[in-house]
């Protein structure tokens, strides 16, 4: 965004997200932040968004404009305890939400308790990961355990 801004200009920026999994872009010409103003965040002042990060749940439909928007925010240091949080409350959902889902398959006979507890125990059960537990012992315990007490008793 600023005249010195270059990729090499902050090599710290690249160790903020180190995941495999992330991939980081140079958009010289600030096309993204262009497109998203006009299209995500119309109400924002700036001609060109920027320290931005948008969130979207497992619902959301990216066609012409990604929607629906959970949150957004900016700037993303300023914001990354909000942004965070609204993370963890989704994963907490989507446990919570997938062991409803089994509850109401092994209920109604769709699923046996041995069937119910290989799909749990095995990690089938939202990646072995709980998501939004109050306490730390929570966060680490693999959900199949979590759900697997919840739905089996």
């Amino acid at each position: 965004m600023l005249p010195w801004d270059s990729p090499l200009a902050f090599p710290s920026a690249q160790k903020t997200m180190s995941d495999p999994r992330v991939t980081h872009f140079w958009d010289k010409e600030k096309i993204a932040g262009r497109w998203f103003k006009e299209n995500v965040t119309p109400d924002y002042q700036g001609k060109v968004i920027w320290d931005v990060y948008y969130l979207y749940g497992a619902e959301a439909e990216w066609s012409n404009t990604p929607q629906p928007l959970l949150i957004w925010g900016r700037t993303i240091m300023d914001k990354h305890q909000e942004l965070s949080q609204e993370i963890s409350r989704l994963a907490g959902e989507k446990i919570k939400n997938r062991a409803a889902h089994l509850q109401s398959r092994y209920s109604n006979g769709f699923l046996s308790k041995r069937e119910l507890k290989v799909i749990l125990i095995g990690g089938g059960f939202d990646g072995g990961r709980a998501g939004s537990g109050t306490r730390s012992s929570q966060r680490r315990r693999p959900a199949s355990a979590v759900g697997l007490r919840q739905i089996c008793g």
